[in-house]
């Protein structure tokens, strides 16, 4: 059996430079755009909802977290009453105008801006 060494050194060598690139940290080249074209990047925050951007869709959408709702809702009129009045919002009048609407009221804004929080009192309209 005649074996040519040239030959089964070159083999050899091939082998080594092989194992070496093997052994070696790969090289690997991303383009950033390319790869975020595609992606559906997904956010989750620390109170169990979702921020969901799919490329495909025009929209974000946003998911509560099944344990949280939203504060304020159009179906919930007694939270939305709740959360004006916590604001310091005593009265609302809305009055019809030719193509819009009027609104009208009574705030106390006191609360917002001062330390006192929600033990303030109500608002007194200076005389």
């Amino acid at each position: 059996m005649d074996i040519d060494v040239a030959e089964f050194n070159g083999t050899k060598a091939e082998i080594e430079d092989l194992r070496k690139k093997l052994d070696g940290p790969a090289e690997v080249q991303f383009d950033r755009a390319a790869l975020r074209a595609g992606l559906t990047m997904i956010r989750d925050f620390k109170n169990g909802s979702r921020m969901i951007d799919d490329p495909a869709s025009d929209v974000i959408v946003f998911e509560y977290s099944p344990t949280l709702k939203p504060l304020i809702t159009a179906s919930d009129p007694a939270g939305v009453r709740s959360a004006l009045r916590k604001l310091g919002v005593e009265r609302i009048i809305c009055k019809p105008v030719t193509d819009r609407w009027d609104f009208e009221g009574i705030v106390n804004l006191a609360r917002l801006v001062s330390n006192i929080g929600s033990s303030a009192g109500p608002f007194e309209a200076p005389i």
